[in-house]
Order: structure tokens, then C-alpha cells, then sequence
């Protein structure tokens, strides 16, 4: 039913609509006044223009591509069948939050969604933590950490390091990913290794060479998923401190990058 809906109209300035800032479907800046209750009323405030499409709106809209792979995925290459069906009462409050977050029919309507999960921490929890696809559960420390800092830049306005800043954090969660306990679902291993190695030989057939698809491992997000529970996650985890190491993602001599790997 959404494909359908979920149209992503492209510009070669703005990017992909449904991925995009507030700020820019706007055209003004986000005035975030520190953590406001879910339902309430925000006080008005003086729309000051942006001053152009700025670093921090990539940033942003990658995260967005973050959340919108993990809510409606469920499993690799694998669309959640509950975003394919008629909605049912049990799935009405994910299709409403996926629609309003990514297929809003209106610029206005999709910049006021994101606007409010920003404002809102509970917001954030009821329209992402809590519909995230348990295949992708073991990613909401990572979403978690983004959107305090890139909710933190926007309250301050300073946008400065925020680059290396979110590798740094792609960097530490997966780590912390590869060392989750693991808890074997055999069921489950066996269900998302058929998926990866259907995926592997359509994109084999279809892609020659270019087929790979073997980040994280099979097993890594198979026992993650099956070992994360929701009742483990009742509110939007507060980003944990992770050991240092050096960015993957930016220039660091080889040398030191081998040895960290081993």
C-alpha cells in the first residue's frame, strides 16, 4: 500500500523529499526550546530564512535514511510485510508514524512531523524507537546517539566537527555491535541466512561483482536482533561512551588502521 504512496521526488539541489530537514522543505530555521511534552502546544516564534543548504541538512537527511531503513526493514533486502498491508490495529500507529515521517502528502506536514521530534524526546520515542523492525533493533544506540547530537547542534546553532563527530560514532556503535552477547535463535539464523544468500545471488546474477553484502555478518545481526528486546529499551537510550579509536572513515595512516583491525 505505501509503495505506492511513498513517492521519493528527487531535486539536484534539495536531495530526496522524504529524507529532507524541516529546514529545508521550509526554507527557515528550526527554533528548538529545549525538550517539550508530548501534545503540547509550542509558543510562537519569528521565522528567520535559512542561509542556504548547509552541512548539517546532509547530516540530517542521512540520518533520516538511518531510520527509514530501520523501520521498515525486516530483514537483509527484505521490506516489512507490515508496511505492505492494509493497516490493521495492531500495525495503525507504525503506518501513521512511517507515513508522517517519510510520505507526508505536504511539504508543511512533513517538515511539522520532523520539527516535533526534534522539540520532543517522547515524540522521538513513539514515532522511531519504538518502530523499529526488531531485525534492526540492535541499531537504535546508533540513532539514539545522532539524535542527541544533531539535536544538540540545532538547539546551539554550532555545527562545528559535527562531521567527524557521527563517524566517530558509526566508528564506536559498530564496534559495540560486534561485541554484543550473543543469544542463537537457530530459527532465526537459518531464516535471515536464506534471505542473504537469495539477496546474494540476485545481486550476483544482476550485478556481477558487486553482490556483496557481508557487513555485519550473518550471525552478528541475526543473534543481535534475536537478543534485543523492546522491554530493554523503554525510552531512547542516552548515548554510552565507548573506548577511542581511530576513524575508519577519514585519513589515519594505514598502519595504525591494521593494527586496530586485528
Amino acid at each position: 500500500m505505501l509503495d505506492g504512496i511513498l513517492s521519493l521526488r528527487l531535486s539536484m539541489f534539495n536531495g530526496t523529499r522524504a529524507f529532507m530537514s524541516s529546514e529545508i522543505l521550509t526554507k527557515t530555521e528550526m527554533k528548538l526550546l529545549g525538550d517539550v511534552q508530548m501534545g503540547a502546544s509550542r509558543p510562537p516564534v519569528a521565522a528567520k530564512p535559512i542561509v542556504g543548504h548547509l552541512p548539517v541538512h546532509d547530516l540530517e537527511a542521512f540520518f533520516w535514511v538511518l531510520v527509514y531503513f530501520c523501520i521498515s526493514r525486516g530483514g537483509p533486502a527484505r521490506r516489512r510485510a507490515e508496511l505492505s498491508q492494509e493497516p490493521s490495529a495492531d500495525t495503525k500507529p507504525l503506518v501513521h508514524h512511517f507515513t508522517g515521517l517519510f510520505a507526508a502528502e505536504t511539504d508543511r506536514s512533513l517538515a511539522d512531523k520532523k520539527q516535533n521530534v526534534w522539540d520532543s524526546d517522547a515524540v522521538a520515542q513513539a514515532s522511531i524507537t519504538y518502530n523499529v523492525s526488531p531485525w534492526t533493533a540492535p541499531l537504535i544506540p546508533l540513532i539514539a546517539r545522532m539524535y542527541r547530537l544533531l539535536k544538540k547542534a540545532y538547539t546551539t546553532r554550532h555545527f562545528d566537527d559535527l562531521h567527524e563527530t557521527i563517524i566517530k560514532i558509526f566508528d564506536e556503535e559498530e564496534a559495540n555491535l560486534l561485541n554484543l552477547p550473543v543469544q542463537e535463535d537457530p530459527d532465526l539464523l537459518k531464516h535471515v541466512t536464506g534471505l542473504r544468500e537469495a539477496e546474494e545471488q540476485r545481486r550476483r546474477k544482476d550485478m556481477p561483482g558487486q553482490g556483496d553484502i557481508q557487513s555485519p555478518s550473518n550471525k552478528v545481526m541475526a543473534t543481535a536482533s534475536a537478543s534485543t528486546s523492546r522491554a530493554a529499551l523503554p525510552q531512547l537510550p542516552q548515548p554510552q561512551g565507548s573506548p577511542s579509536r581511530p576513524s575508519k572513515r577519514t585519513k589515519t595512516d594505514n598502519n595504525t588502521i591494521l593494527s586496530h583491525s586485528r
